[in-house]
């Protein structure tokens, strides 16, 4: 079996078993509405490993916090849930997502976050491609204005790089650098003034560990997002470095000014297996 349909094999399986954790989450006879001290008040969120939740904590009269529920019951997350935990922990930085505690019970894996009450920076550029008509199925854009104020583009991107830069300092690669990783803490601070956070470090790598990735299903499964995923980690090679991120941060930025993630499907993933960088779609017209 070629690596490109090994690939895709991945990308479906993920759909299939996100379409059915969220029937089992709603179904399964574990799911509370009350965590230990927290009292869960509606979802914000959902993905192949789990949902978030925002909810407000009885100890701290009631402060806002968000709470992503991971269910032990997948194969893959027992690696990925005790990597994000180890890494994620230990992070202090303003632009990336606190983790406050850790709780669980048979069954789930609860991590109690910071509430970013924006948007993640996938809704919103989804959001202003609908109002402007765009059509991302095109490979050339029908504008010449880009998607998002250009200063409201250099505040993300000076933000997301302070953030890799601290990472890289402490060893760590993120590995699925993305827009829907990528969060708002403001809902309407949508120009020079937003403020981002760093999300979902379950992908990550700790260069610093003990830990051996290569023996776990964790270092074995190809990861990342189609699009912003860097040759080296989708070909799982072992020169994974700060560079991946890199490529990772010029896909966001690609997607930022474009409107459209450069995941154009199977040519893409064709030429990424044959370390060929030219990917994405090229811009309309100079800006």
């Amino acid at each position: 079996m070629s690596i490109v349909r090994n690939f895709k094999n991945y990308l479906q399986d993920r759909i299939l078993d996100d379409q059915k954790y969220q029937s089992d989450f709603v179904q399964s006879e574990w799911f509370e509405t009350r965590i230990d001290d927290y009292n869960l008040i509606d979802l914000i969120g959902f993905g192949s490993f789990g949902r978030v939740y925002r909810a407000e904590c009885k100890r701290f009269a009631k402060k806002e916090c968000a709470i992503k529920c991971i269910s032990k019951r997948q194969a893959f997350c027992s690696d990925k849930i005790l990597n994000e935990i180890y890494i994620h922990i230990r992070l202090s930085h303003p632009n990336i997502l606190k983790l406050f505690t850790v709780l669980e019970d048979r069954e789930i894996v609860y991590l109690v976050t910071e509430l970013c009450q924006g948007r993640s920076l996938a809704n919103l550029i989804q959001e202003k491609v609908q109002n402007s008509s765009l059509n991302l199925g095109n490979s050339f854009i029908s504008s010449k204005v880009p998607v998002l104020p250009f200063s409201m583009i250099a505040a993300i991107i000076l933000q997301l790089c302070d953030a890799l830069d601290y990472l890289h300092r402490n060893s760590i690669v993120h590995r699925d650098i993305n827009l829907n990783n990528i969060l708002l803490i403001e809902k309407y601070a949508l120009n020079a003034n937003v403020r981002i956070k760093l999300a979902d470090f379950g992908l990550a790598i700790d260069f610093n560990s003990n830990r051996n990735y290569e023996n776990t299903d964790f270092g074995s499964t190809i990861c990342g997002t189609p699009g912003f995923i860097s040759p080296e980690v989708l070909h799982q090679k072992s020169n994974v470095s700060s560079q991946s991120d890199i490529f990772s941060l010029g896909s966001v930025i690609y997607a930022c000014v474009s409107g459209q993630s450069p995941k154009n499907c199977t040519v893409c993933i064709d030429r990424l297996y044959e370390d060929r960088i030219s990917m994405v779609s090229p811009l309309c017209a100079p800006i």
